[in-house]
């Protein structure tokens, strides 16, 4: 952003209006010029997402611009873009394998993955596990991977995941990546813990079970109930089909 500066004699409001840039390739949509944060100046301003730079093919652009009082009489100036090499940031090894997790709350001691930017820009770290689970969290700025607040391994039958990590700088919008990352869960290879997700598994199955069968109680009930009432009804005719009888063998 580069603030542009204009001033008339007669201290009128000037306008702003871009009139060219050269080169037009690869980025010609690349600027323009807005007013600047404090709402008195205008700023020639790069516009990220129009256009891709390209160092190699444009190093340089040059900018020009007029100024424009109320009358529509203008003066242009041009000023210089240098381009300045910015490269994405990227991860060294293809895997991180084996890495280990404890099972219990933690919200400092966890494990980082690392990403290289060779321009020294700061980095945002993103991440997707399999299966999908809230209880593992990255740190989007240093990229260690960790047990979420409030969370715990330990309530999850499960003693390994995998993931994938993602990771971008300010000045691209592609995220680098994935590397993958396959997850240990400290503990939970133990006899003890074994026992325990099973034992959970087999409450959860039972439980199931007897849900399954007070439903099916119900409906036996429900079946119950409607045979009586047809045996009510069925009580009801025959006593009402032999009243019409005696009544006739009276008449």
């Amino acid at each position: 952003m580069m603030k542009i500066t204009c001033t008339s004699s007669g201290g009128e409001a000037l306008s702003v209006r871009l009139a060219r840039i050269t080169p037009s390739y690869p980025c010609s949509t690349c600027f323009t010029v807005l007013p600047c944060p404090s709402g008195v100046d205008f700023c020639l301003t790069y516009l990220a997402g129009q256009g891709t730079l390209n160092v190699r093919l444009a190093s340089r652009y040059q900018v020009t611009y007029s100024c424009i009082d109320s009358d529509g009489r203008y003066s242009s100036s041009t000023a210089d873009v240098f381009i300045e090499p910015n490269e994405p940031p990227y991860f060294e090894e293809a895997t991180y394998p084996g890495l280990k997790v404890e099972g219990e709350i933690s919200q400092t001691a966890g494990v980082t993955v690392q990403a290289t930017d060779e321009d020294g820009d700061a980095l945002t770290y993103s991440m997707v596990t399999y299966p999908d689970t809230s209880a593992l969290e990255i740190d989007s700025l240093s990229g260690q991977i960790r047990v979420a607040s409030g969370k715990s391994l330990k309530s999850e039958c499960r003693n390994h995941y995998s993931a994938q990590v993602y990771v971008k700088d300010k000045y691209h919008t592609t995220k680098a990546g994935p590397i993958a990352v396959a997850l240990n869960v400290k503990g939970k290879d133990s006899f003890t813990w074994s026992l325990q997700c099973h034992c959970s598994v087999v409450m959860v199955m039972v439980m199931v079970m007897m849900m399954v069968m007070m439903v099916m109680e119900m409906v036996m009930v429900m079946m119950m109930v409607m045979m009586l009432m047809v045996l009510m009804v069925k009580v009801v005719v025959m006593v009402v089909v032999m009243v019409m009888v005696i009544m006739v063998m009276v008449m």
